[in-house]
Formats: C-alpha cells, sequence, structure tokens
C-alpha cells in the first residue's frame, strides 16, 4: 500500500518512476502505476545491476519495510549511491542507522532530554540471562553476528500507515513542504493541519496459529499476526465488536460462549485473550481482578462490561416474549449484530433483521471526517452506525458495487486485493460509478482515491444488504473478494439482490462438494472416486473399499480449512468431527487421496458459459501441497500439446456446465497421463495476478468486462509472450515457535513472490533469493527420506560434489550416496 502511494504521487508531480519489487501480487507492480517494474530479488547485487542499468537520479528507501531499509544500508556502506551519483530522497541514510542500531537510538533520545526502556548489549547466552532479571527485551545472537547486539525499538520503513499520509511523505522526499501541499480531506485547507475527530476506530490484528500443529500461541514482542482490520463506529463497543467480526466471520462479536474464562489465559497473552475476556465479563469477574490479572485499562473493561450486560439482558428474555424496540435499539448502538441478538434472544438473523426494519431501525452512513465539520469534508471514506441521526450525504442510484476480501489471512491476501483494485479500475475507463465494500487498512483498495465510495466496513449478509438497499447499485459484483463474497452469495439472493457475474445458484454448484462431484459424474468428467459424508461408519467403509489415503473436504471453504489426508481410521475420526464444525450447514466429502500425482492450476474466464481465456500453472511439488504452498510455473513446461488439449476441453465443458460468466479457477490432477478434477471455484483465485503480468494479459480486466455486458473475443494467452513466470511461498515458520514445517493440503505460506526468466531455472533461482534463500558458499546438509527420492537426487548430488561443495548427510542418506561412489 505505502509503496504504490509514494508511486502515485511522484506520478501527479511529473516524476519518472522505476519500481524493484518481486511480489507479484501487490497493485504496485501492476501496468500502468511505475514507469517500469523490475520482478528481482531486494538484495544489494541486484539492485546495483539495475541503477547501473536505469541511471536514477534518486532513491526512496522508506516505503519498503525493513528489506528495503537494510539493502539501502549495505548500498550506502558499500559507497554505491555515491558511485552513481543517487541521492536518498527523505530520512537521511545516517538518520535510519541511528534509529535502528538500539545503542545509538538510545544515545539520541537521550540528547534530546528524553528517556527510554533500559537496554545492554549482550555478546553470550550467559549475559543475555544476566540481563533478562532486569526485564532486558532481547533476540538470540547467532555464531555468525558481529559488533554490538541490537534490539530493535522503532524502524524508519512505514508500518502501516493512511494512504493520504504515504502520499504527503513522498512529496515531502521530493522537497514539497507541509503548508504548500492540499489536505486532500477537506480539498480546500492545507496538508498541514490537526485532526480534529468525531468517531472511533478499533484495530484488531489477525492470528492464524490454528493452521499449525504444536505452535506457541503466546503473543509478544515478535509479531506473528497475518493482518488487520479496521472496525469503525460512533462507540467503542460498536468499533470493537464490528472488528471482532471483521477478523473472523465465524465469531458473533465480543462472544462470551466461545473461550472459557481462565486466570493462566488472561495473565499471558494469547490469539484468543480477548474472548477469554468475554468470557470472564459474563461469569462476572470482578472489574479489579480482571485489571490485576491483564493489566487492560479500566475504561475498557467497563466498555466490555456494557456488551457482555446486554448479552444478560437479551438472554433473559421469556421465551415469547418479543424483543423491544428500546433494546433493540440499545444493542445496535452497541454493535451487535442482527446474527449476534437472535443468537442470545434465541431467534434468527431475518427475524430480528424483521423486526429492525418494522421498527425503522436502520443504520446512518457517516463520513471519516478528521476535522470534526470544522471544515467541509470531501473524503469518501464512510462507514455505517446506530449512534446516529442522520445520513452524511445523499444516495444517487446506478453504481456498481465490488465486495473485497476483507482481512489478509492465510490463504487470501495481497492477491484477492488486486483482483478488487484492477476491477475497480476496468469498471472506472467503462464509465461506471464504483462502490467498495472492505475494511483492511492495508490494501490499495481501501485508498481514498481508488473509488467513488468506499465503505470500511463488514463484508457480511446483514452489512451488505443494509448498504445495498440504501445505496440501489446496477448490482454487486462477489467473484473479485475471494472466499468471503461468495459465501454470503445465496442470502443476498434470496432478498433479490441483483448478483452481476455468475449467478449465486452456480456458485453453489460449485461450492457445495457433493452437488459439484454429482455434476462432473454426471457430464462424464473424471473425479477421484468420491462420497458425501452422512455419518461415521459409511465414511469408515468407505475408506476400505477405495483404500488409505483418503482426503477430507468440507463446502464453502478457503486455503483447504479443514481439509485434511486421513492415512488411518483414527485419523478420519478426527478429521471428519472437524471439517463438520466448519461446514456445519453444508456437506463434507470424502475421496481419495492420489499419491505420486502431479498438480495442475487453472484460471480462466468465461462468458456465459462459453471459455474466453485460460492460464495453466504446473506445480513443482506433487500433488497433496495446497496450492498456495506450492512452487507454480507458468507457460506450463512439462505438459504437452495433447494433455492442454485435454485440459482445454475438461475446463470448456465445466464453464459450460456451470454456465460461468466471470472468472474461475480449477485444480486438477494428472497421473499416468489420466486427469482429474479436483475442485473449480466460480471466483478469482490467489494465482490471477500472477498469470496475468506473467503472460502479460490482465485476466480481471478482460472478466470485469464479461460480468458487465461488454463483448469480450477469445483470446489464446495459454502459451505466453516469450518468458517463463514461477511463483514460489514465502514461510514464516521463523516466527512460530514449535510449529511443525511440513506442508500438506491446508495452507500455511504467509506470502509469496514471482521472478521472470528465459527458463524455469533462472525464474526459479530468482524467486528463492527474494524469499531470503542464500546460496551455500561452502557446505550442504543433506538428509533424504524414501530410497526412491534419494534415487531421484543421485545426479543432483553428484554435480553439487563435482562443483566442489563438502557434503554432510544423516546417516542413511550418507550410506546410499557413498555406496554410489560419492565421497565428499
Amino acid at each position: 500500500m505505502e509503496g504504490s502511494q509514494a508511486i502515485k504521487a511522484m506520478k501527479e508531480e511529473g516524476v519518472e518512476s522505476v519500481l524493484m519489487n518481486p511480489n507479484i501480487a501487490t497493485v504496485q507492480t501492476s501496468k500502468g502505476l511505475a514507469d517500469k517494474v523490475y520482478f528481482l530479488p531486494i538484495t544489494p547485487s541486484y539492485v546495483e545491476q539495475v541503477i547501473k542499468s536505469e541511471r536514477p537520479d534518486g532513491v526512496l528507501l522508506t516505503f519498503g519495510g525493513q528489506t528495503a531499509l537494510n539493502c539501502g544500508v549495505e548500498l550506502e556502506r558499500a559507497g554505491v549511491w555515491s558511485k552513481y551519483g543517487v541521492r536518498v530522497l527523505g530520512t537521511p541514510v545516517a538518520s535510519i542507522v541511528q534509529s535502528e542500531d538500539r545503542k545509538m537510538f538510545a544515545e539520541v533520545v537521550a540528547s534530546v532530554g528524553e528517556r527510554v526502556a533500559p537496554s545492554a548489549a549482550v555478546y553470550s547466552v550467559e549475559e543475555e540471562e544476566a540481563s533478562t532479571e532486569e526485564s532486558v527485551v532481547l533476540q538470540d545472537v547467532s555464531e555468525e553476528t558481529s559488533g554490538l547486539f541490537k534490539c530493535e525499538v522503532m524502524g524508519e520503513g512505514p508500518s502501516f500507515r493512511t494512504a493520504v499520509a504515504n502520499k504527503t511523505m513522498t512529496v515531502l522526499a521530493l522537497g514539497r513542504s507541509l503548508p504548500d501541499l492540499t489536505n486532500s480531506v477537506t480539498a480546500s485547507t492545507t496538508a498541514c493541519f490537526e485532526p480534529s475527530l468525531d468517531y472511533c476506530v478499533v484495530k484488531v490484528p489477525r492470528w492464524d496459529l490454528s493452521k499449525f500443529s504444536r505452535v506457541s500461541t503466546k503473543i509478544g514482542s515478535s509479531m506473528k499476526s497475518v493482518g488487520e482490520v479496521m472496525g469503525i463506529g460512533r462507540s467503542f463497543e460498536e468499533a470493537l465488536q464490528k472488528a471482532l467480526r471483521m477478523v473472523d466471520e465465524t465469531l458473533s462479536g465480543f462472544d462470551p460462549y466461545v473461550s472459557e474464562a481462565d486466570e493462566k489465559e488472561l495473565t499471558e497473552p494469547t490469539d484468543k485473550r480477548i474472548l477469554v475476556l468475554a468470557a470472564a465479563l459474563r461469569k462476572g469477574w470482578d472489574i479489579d481482578k480482571l485489571y490485576s490479572l491483564t493489566r487492560i485499562d479500566k475504561w475498557f473493561l467497563y466498555k466490555m462490561k456494557n456488551i457482555t450486560n446486554m448479552y444478560e439482558h437479551l438472554e433473559s428474555l421469556a421465551e415469547e416474549e418479543e424483543l423491544s424496540e428500546d433494546m433493540l435499539r440499545k444493542a445496535k448502538k452497541l454493535g451487535f449484530s442482527d446474527k449476534q441478538i437472535g443468537g442470545a434472544a434465541e431467534g434468527t438473523e431475518q427475524a430480528v433483521r424483521d423486526l429492525r426494519e418494522k421498527h425503522g431501525i436502520l443504520p446512518f452512513v457517516k463520513q471519516v471526517d478528521t476535522v470534526s465539520a470544522e471544515w467541509p469534508a470531501a473524503t469518501n471514506y464512510l462507514y455505517l452506525t446506530y449512534c446516529g441521526s442522520s445520513h452524511d450525504l445523499t444516495f444517487p442510484p446506478g453504481a456498481t458495487m465490488v465486495l473485497g476480501s476483507g482481512v489478509y489471512r492465510i490463504g487470501s491476501s495481497v492477491e484477492f486485493d488486486w483482483c478488487a483494485v484492477q476491477c475497480i479500475r476496468t469498471l472506472r475507463k467503462l464509465g461506471h460509478r464504483t462502490i467498495m465494500i472492505n475494511y483492511n487498512p492495508e490494501t490499495v483498495s481501501t485508498d481514498y482515491d481508488m473509488c467513488d465510495r468506499l465503505y470500511f466496513d463488514e463484508i457480511s449478509f446483514e452489512v451488505v444488504m443494509d448498504i445495498y438497499n440504501l445505496e440501489n447499485p446496477l448490482g454487486v459484483i462477489l467473484s473479485m473478494g475471494g472466499q468471503l463474497p461468495n459465501n454470503i452469495a445465496m442470502n443476498l439472493h434470496h432478498l433479490n439482490a441483483q448478483i452481476l457475474g455468475t449467478s449465486p445458484e452456480s456458485i453453489d454448484g460449485a461450492e457445495n462438494r457433493f452437488k459439484f462431484s454429482r455434476m462432473l459424474d454426471k457430464i462424464g468428467i473424471s473425479q477421484p472416486q468420491w462420497k458425501e459424508l452422512t455419518n461415521l461408519k459409511s465414511a469408515q467403509a468407505f475408506c476400505e473399499e477405495v483404500g488409505f489415503p483418503c482426503l477430507v473436504r468440507p463446502s464453502y471453504v478457503l486455503s483447504g480449512a479443514a481439509m485434511n489426508v486421513a492415512h488411518s481410521h483414527q485419523d478420519l475420526e478426527t478429521y471428519l468431527n472437524q471439517a463438520a464444525a466448519v461446514s456445519k450447514e453444508h456437506p463434507v466429502v470424502i475421496s481419495k487421496f492420489i499419491l505420486e500425482a502431479k498438480e495442475i492450476d487453472v484460471d480462466a474466464v468465461a462468458s456465459d458459459g462459453a471459455l474466453v481465456c485460460m492460464a495453466v500453472s504446473e506445480h513443482v511439488e506433487n500433488a497433496g501441497v495446497h496450492s498456495g504452498d506450492a512452487t507454480l510455473v507458468t507457460p506450463p513446461q512439462d505438459l504437452n500439446s495433447e494433455t492442454l488439449a485435454k485440459i482445454t476441453s475438461i475446463v470448456a465443458a465445466i464453464a459450460r456446465a456451470l454456465e460461468v460468466n466471470g472468472p474461475f479457477n480449477m485444480q486438477l490432477i494428472a497421473k499416468d497421463n489420466h486427469l482429474k478434477v479436483i475442485e473449480t471455484n466460480l471466483r478469482v483465485s490467489r494465482s490471477f495476478p500472477f498469470v496475468s503480468k506473467t503472460l502479460d494479459f490482465d485476466f480481471v480486466a478482460c472478466a470485469t468486462r464479461v460480468i458487465v455486458g461488454e463483448e469480450v473475443l477469445p483470446s489464446n494467452v495459454l502459451r505466453g509472450c516469450g518468458r517463463v513466470g514461477v511463483k514460489v511461498p514465502q514461510f514464516s515458520f521463523s516466527r512460530l515457535a514449535g510449529a511443525d514445517v511440513m506442508l500438506g493440503v491446508e495452507m500455511a505460506s504467509t506470502g509469496e513472490v514471482a521472478c521472470f526468466g528465459e527458463n524455469r531455472y533462472e525464474a526459479y533461482l530468482k524467486s528463492m533469493i527474494s524469499t531470503g534463500f542464500v546460496i551455500p558458499q561452502r557446505s550442504i546438509l543433506l538428509s533424504i527420506g524414501s530410497y526412491k527420492h534419494k534415487n531421484e537426487l543421485l545426479p543432483a548430488v553428484r554435480t553439487l560434489a563435482q562443483m566442489g561443495y563438502k557434503l554432510y548427510a544423516s546417516l542413511g542418506t550418507a550410506d546410499f550416496y557413498s555406496t554410489h561412489g560419492i565421497q565428499r
């Protein structure tokens, strides 16, 4: 987000920009933003090569996070900036070094009469243990570390700042001053203006620790969260409950029944502590006691107690007693959703919605006004609140509404933001007024200058329908936001919301595992043997019949949530219980898990069931590693023309059967020249940015044109434009103490990079270096599992030995290669 705004600001100032970034999924590496984009590792050697080629006048280091800062400092020490006459714009490198070096930073702070937390430099574990008794925060020191040990307190790189601030900082770095700049919120005052607020924002992190077995759930000074949300309201209670639902759509809000009250959990923060706190408040634990356990300010604790008190009132209603207008209004002002009220008062979400509408209890639309009406605000940041009495604007009908992807999580991250942004850009080029609903402050889709109206609010059936009723749009596009919008498709359809693109019935036909598998059988497309789960006994009988391993697959899930490979009856029982909990209202299907098979990803667009364009990506790893964790190659390098023709006919047949009108994604497996379909999602996928940028064809722009009824001619882009792209996952296991690093059918990676090359080997090596991989200089440790795999790697190991590497190995691996004549 920060880099995108920096590039926009330079464009507005007439400055030509060259971007280096191997993140294929981000908006800033899209066409039309920077003048040139290099998908290369951010390392001193690659950066110097680009400088040598492009000869820039200046460089911005502070918009690329820690990687860019560290690289910039190394290049300064090596004299590269001065060698090529490149000016470091904005914060000088010396200041960056001062802020990053713990000792220097403490000295600078002390020189201006301020204080920092006590700290000490240490050179051994013994010194570290002596220091920690005085509450000093430290990190591990490796043997290679030289000089003083440093503990980071602040960084010069941007954390998650607002879009407006990022643009302003860039222009300041180019030499302008604040009084010269127009405040983009008021469009009349200058940027040198003190904010005055009339709303409350609650930012909550998203953790995905449940995806990792044996991981420590404690949270502390090392960041473990994978995303964050921003709930906006007119009261703390309203904003908090919104934010909790945004972080996890399965939560109803500040729910006291998800966790048990537990003193230890309150004393030692974990990812679930807020819900333990809700349970303790509902059980009547004293505020003073909770303060002593958590050290959370009592103001917040009393506000949270307001929410649990409302739960008590709602639950105390007699069975036949109707919820009063007064209590319903109070609950809505405290941020309760219709579903949450229904759950507490033993009613349904729809019944509460009907009652709300009967009493005229409807949300008001407010502008995020950072000048609190002291000047007229021109911003289009909007939010819904029940703590108001009027709307801040009028609602001309006829815009096109796009739903974003919500919180970044494992499986749904910046890739879906790219898709939403490309969709909005295409709509605006086609002359459509645009409305975006999203609540993720890290995204470009929530930048103030991306769309005509931005609702910073929940992507839930209740909120989307409320906005739909107010705005009366031409329709809603669901297919650009990943799984979250797809999950509310049928509910929106039942209330007659106009869904643009593929119909909700078709979405259900693909997402519902049972319906999809039955359809494949009907149209004669091969798939692994399958059975719908009805009870444990029939599931066990199926597994006995086809033989283990078997795959347990819930419906309507993203990133393989609760998807598992069962190798035994005990596994089967455990995994079926997990899947049933995740997929309560939809079927769970069990299928035969095929070993030693190649997995293939297809991204495509169809218009009224007719295939318009498609891309095929090969997985490097065998089937069984989730597509989000796999290494992807496009255009395909190992598939012959006959196989590609078969894939194309399968994709076309499924598009016809489901009457796809927009983007879709499919996974297939190939073994012994036979193709079988695993699943289809009628939406964009994580790999849409990758195939669009590698093949130089914007699949999302094409899909958007189809969705709004523009004529689109079929395009054969499968073979690409002369380059090979390789996408490589980025893992964060080093931050997740105790986590099992084995990969499986549930996604574990937290990011990705992709680079291009003349062949897959060049592209793969660049991509690996971009994730932090360092090419070994002297020695390599080998530990390879089965005989089959040892044998497959024999030529590669022989090559390493011939290159002069010192090879170490575990006992079995060493014996195997020694007997095959490799003595290193």
